[in-house]
């Protein structure tokens, strides 16, 4: 499986599976998927993994619950210079607390994704930030609810509703 052959609808309710269950057995995966052979689905799988599809299976941790109740989206607008995207990026991702962290085209360079335990210790975070010296500003919003986070069946389900509309 490589960038020039596509995910047949095999593939994609294997996949579909993994995201589902990634420790479903085979077996279980062959339902879904209807295929029989144990084999065919553990090469299929295996392929998925080393093509780079999937990259690695991670919890999805609900901040909340961990004592962070103080989720916030810090945009920034960099300063243009020689490796700002690099330099920046680095230390961007480096911040206590930084989930992800995106450059972006337009009017802001990145937006950083943090979760703090409130907002004294975001503002400390925010004083570590205005040290930067590649930074022009920031602004950030602090999130009050989230509504749809890391939902990758929606994406594989439309994968697979293209695979049937345009076969």
């Amino acid at each position: 499986m490589n960038k020039d052959e596509p995910l047949d609808i095999y593939d994609l309710r294997i996949l579909n599976s993994i995201i589902q269950n990634p420790e479903m057995r085979l077996t279980d995966i062959g339902k879904y998927a209807l295929m029989a052979s144990a084999p065919s689905i553990s090469k299929r799988k295996k392929k998925l993994y080393d093509s780079g599809i999937i990259k690695s299976l991670v919890p999805i941790l609900d901040y909340e619950l961990l004592g962070f109740k103080y989720p916030v989206i810090i945009l920034v607008k960099a300063k243009f210079g020689k490796n700002y995207i690099t330099e920046l990026g680095e230390k961007l991702s480096n911040l206590p607390g930084a989930i992800w962290v995106y450059n972006i085209s337009g009017d802001i360079d990145f937006i950083v994704y943090a979760v703090y335990r409130d907002r004294t210790e975001y503002l400390k975070v925010l004083d570590i930030i205005t040290e930067y010296d590649k930074i022009e500003r920031t602004d950030t919003r602090q999130l009050h609810r989230i509504i749809k986070d890391t939902n990758f069946q929606t994406l594989v389900d439309t994968m697979v509703k293209y695979k049937n509309e345009f076969r």
